[in-house]
């Protein structure tokens, strides 16, 4: 069974009577809410583990925390506690790797103001690692993927290439320079972009992970009931990966991706196909999609490092590739 399938399994079955779900399973949205016991503040719970995509325990534990306190930061919350995940191959994977990992681990939830409570190890023939992570979010104010507005513009606040590049330097088709710029971007927290949007007034939030752009675009589009107009020329990419994407490197999910969006795409003028493979590269730990007002769009690409890579428009859930802005 692939992912998709079993995530709407788990949302058939997982049917819950609880009058404190404030966001559950009915729609795409990076974690759940409940409502916490503390007046004002509501709770924010995910889980996320994957196996490493780098050769480095350090960088590894650094990605895989970044990648899990994402889906906290794509709710409008700050997280607070989290327990690990692990699957250890004992036999392959020394204590020192296990050790340099979960500290590096730790060292990013410092670095967002949350703390390791503990955790969950078993035996297993392949290392997968990752964090459940439960946050706090004002009453309220959380973001949802839905609520996206005409007129709206969309905001990422990370370049995307992630999977490409990892590809490609897995077949050493990558250089030094464009990898470790991969690396840190996949380490980087959405904690800076996430403070100043808190402050302003988001209609829809989403991270960008393993959908890639379009996938979660759609997501977006499908639960505001809206279209999303996105500019290919305006989405930003890591160094190398257009160069990599143009060679045609892509890696396993592409094509369950482009299988998802390509019913509901709408090409306008001349784009490539290397454009549609990096808009549907699966990313790890990737940045946030905002959809918000002009104004608001303005203030936080004035004081992150984020783009406007599109807009909101009347019509029926679908995206419009364009060429151009």
């Amino acid at each position: 069974m692939d992912p998709e399938s079993l995530d709407r399994v788990i949302k058939r079955i997982a049917v819950s009577k609880s009058t404190d779900i404030v966001v559950g399973l009915d729609g795409y949205d990076d974690a759940a809410v409940t409502r916490g016991p503390a007046d004002g503040m509501d709770l924010v719970h995910t889980i996320d583990f994957f196996p490493p995509m780098v050769d480095s325990p350090t960088d590894f534990g650094a990605i895989a925390a970044a990648n899990a306190i994402s889906d906290v930061y794509a709710m409008g919350g700050e997280p607070r506690f989290a327990t690990s995940v692990l699957c250890w191959p004992v036999t392959s994977v020394p204590e020192e790797a296990i050790e340099a990992m979960l500290e590096a681990a730790v060292e990013k939830l410092h670095e967002a103001g949350a703390a390791l409570l503990g955790g969950h190890s078993i035996k297993s023939s392949e290392l997968n690692f990752g964090l459940s992570v439960t946050g706090e979010v004002r009453k309220n104010r959380h973001w949802t993927v839905g609520g996206a507005k005409p007129g709206d513009l969309l905001v990422l606040t990370k370049a995307i290439g992630t999977g490409i590049i990892m590809t490609a330097a897995n077949s050493q088709l990558c250089d030094a320079e464009a990898f470790e710029a991969a690396v840190a971007s996949m380490q980087q927290l959405n904690k800076h972009a996430r403070d100043i949007a808190a402050e302003l007034d988001v209609h829809a939030c989403t991270d960008i992970t393993g959908s890639g752009v379009l996938g979660h675009a759609l997501e977006m589009s499908r639960n505001s009931e809206t279209s999303l107009r996105i500019f290919a020329e305006a989405v930003p990419t890591l160094p190398g990966a257009a160069e990599a994407a143009a060679q045609g490197i892509k890696c396993g999910a592409h094509e369950a991706n482009y299988n998802f969006v390509r019913e509901s795409l709408v090409l306008e003028g001349e784009v490539s196909e290397a454009t549609i493979l990096l808009l549907n590269d699966p990313q790890t730990s990737g940045g946030l999609l905002f959809s918000m007002t002009p104004a608001d769009a303005h203030l936080l690409t004035k004081e992150t490092e984020a783009i406007v890579i599109g807009e909101v428009v009347d019509g029926s859930p679908a995206l419009i590739l364009s060429e151009k802005k």
